[in-house]
């Protein structure tokens, strides 16, 4: 009897997910209308009770699941129960999907934060090796502003001083921009910081637990914008070009160097990468006309990075393209760099 009410209250739970997916989809200004404001509401309560916690309390829910489901696996094959054992997974799997959605997923059918800041349309080549040179030429500004190891990497303060920036910054967002909600905000240092390297992980946002974790082994450079770029997720933030975009904003509230630094560093790598596509002679030529500081570091960043590469992370990038993908975002793991639109697009509106 446990096994069909186990296999039973699943399937409520994926319907019930279905018909929120559904209406997100389709009913988007009615879904909008009130699903943002509950999302915030539940990450808040949620938030409460985790940000009280300095380590991220998913790391620690996940490790607990995984040793019960092992423990219960062992426990129901001794008893010739292992169909009720896959019955309690199916459950617990498909709690974890509706309360994902529920909490924050369905978000990722909703128009984006940045439409509600600027209007993005789609640039020319030319615009956007315009927008790539500007960028560059603040990365030359803040450069030698920094304070640097013997290895020329940034030497950036302790993570907590970092994250509480990041969290001043998020509020001062909020407050210049409506679309912007004002939330008690935390970003943990992630654990095992070298494996989830492994996994091409620098970041990461679970709903459940209402947790922006942040590895330690970023690069220097991009610290500060990650860690925006996952406090942004938990304001709301669900596609990763917004989130991207509100991360570049959120950097340039701050008085601090190191974030408006990391804020260009990052624009700029992402229009690079974006003008190397469609014209690779100008991307050079902006490359090779940056100050040997700002393209060092680039290559550091590289060279940081490259000890991580292999079979696991591409593995990793594969299922996280998947989940995006299934998540309404077509273009998957390439979305991230779909930001150089609304870098380009703020360039215009306040520097032409």
């Amino acid at each position: 009897m446990k096994t069909i009410s186990r296999f039973l209250s699943a399937g409520v739970l994926l319907a019930i997910t279905a018909a929120l997916v559904f209406v997100a989809k389709n009913f988007q200004d009615f879904f909008a209308s009130w699903y943002p404001d509950l999302s915030q509401w539940l990450l808040g309560v949620i938030g409460g009770f985790t940000n009280s916690v300095p380590l991220p309390l998913w790391m620690l829910g996940l490790a607990l699941a995984a040793l019960w489901a092992v423990y219960s696996l062992i426990r129901n094959l001794m008893k010739g129960k292992f169909l009720r054992w896959v019955a309690g997974l199916t459950w617990g799997l498909s709690f974890f999907l509706f309360a994902f959605v529920l909490l924050w997923g369905a978000g990722h059918y909703l128009p984006t934060k940045t439409e509600s800041i600027l209007e993005v349309k789609t640039y020319s080549a030319q615009e956007l090796a315009e927008a790539t040179r500007f960028y560059a030429q603040r990365v030359d500004l803040y450069a030698p502003q920094m304070t640097r190891g013997e290895d020329g990497k940034v030497v950036l303060p302790e993570f907590d001083t970092m994250a509480r920036e990041a969290e001043n910054c998020c509020t001062a967002l909020a407050a210049r921009y409506k679309a912007i909600p004002t939330a008690e905000l935390q970003a943990k240092e992630l654990l095992l910081g070298d494996l989830f390297g492994y996994l091409g992980i620098t970041g990461i946002f679970v709903p459940v637990t209402a947790e922006s974790s942040v590895s330690p082994h970023t690069y220097p450079s991009s610290m500060p914008y990650t860690i925006c770029h996952e406090l942004a997720h938990r304001l709301g933030a669900c596609a990763e070009e917004d989130a991207n975009f509100l991360a570049f904003l959120a950097c340039m509230e701050s008085d601090d160097a190191i974030f408006r630094y990391s804020a260009n560093y990052s624009a700029f790598i992402y229009c690079f990468n974006a003008l190397s596509e469609v014209d690779r002679e100008t991307a050079e030529e902006i490359w090779w006309g940056m100050s040997d500081l700002s393209r060092s570091d680039i290559s550091l960043a590289t060279a940081h990075y490259a000890p991580y590469e292999g079979k696991v992370q591409e593995l990793s990038d594969s299922v996280n393209d998947a989940y995006l993908k299934a998540a309404g975002q077509e273009a998957g793991s390439r979305s991230y760099g779909l930001v150089s639109d609304a870098l380009i697009a703020w360039y215009q509106e306040n520097y032409l």
